[in-house]
């Protein structure tokens, strides 16, 4: 299975739209990219999973977003928005519609380096799958 991945310029604009609406600092990190946290996904998609899943590829853009801390500001919230956009893309439920504080601690936790990817990711999948059940 194909799964869609948003734009280098998507995102761009998403973490654009997002700082114009909360307000950050605009702009990249020195030696940070969007496309080079993109690279990773493709890459760990490709490579990193047998069959990823949707869910799965969505959880792996919000680690890869908020650990490859790419902008000056609004990594946590953009990296939100990424995978919310990579569900939609590909036709699923958005999590954070049915599980806003618990996502949202779960990014924190990421943030903070008290969760490594493979709880986060697990921890994510299993989010989806009750907010999908929810429907």
């Amino acid at each position: 299975m194909r799964i869609a991945l948003p734009t280098e310029q998507q995102i761009a604009d998403l973490h654009e739209h997002l700082l114009a609406k909360n307000g950050g600092l605009p702009g990249s990190r020195v030696g940070a990219s969007a496309s080079a946290v993109l690279g990773r996904i493709q890459a760990y998609l490709a490579y990193g999973f047998d069959e990823p899943t949707i869910p799965q590829a969505a959880g792996l853009a919000v680690y890869a977003f908020v650990v490859g801390h790419p902008f000056n500001d609004a990594n946590k919230r953009t990296a939100l928005a990424v995978g919310d956009l990579v569900l939609l893309m590909n036709g699923e439920r958005v999590i954070a519609q049915v599980h806003q504080i618990e996502l949202a601690d779960l990014i924190i936790d990421l943030a903070a380096g008290n969760v490594d990817q493979d709880a986060f990711m697990a921890r994510y999948v299993k989010m989806h799958g009750r907010a999908a059940s929810r429907t």
